[in-house]
């Protein structure tokens, strides 16, 4: 199985990490690609954020 992954980050915004991946076939189950995005955010939640 190959794997990726990076982390991005915006001062006073947020961060996010993006993951993709690759499982090859075997025997009994296909391949499998897949991609992963997760945020998190400093202003969404924050109703005193303003810029």
């Amino acid at each position: 199985m190959s794997n990726i992954s990076t982390d991005l980050t915006l001062e006073g915004s947020g961060t996010a990490t993006i993951s993709a991946g690759h499982r090859p076939p075997t025997g009994q189950a296909q391949a499998v690609n897949w991609v992963t995005v997760t945020l998190r955010t400093d202003c969404l939640r924050n109703a005193n954020w303003h810029r």
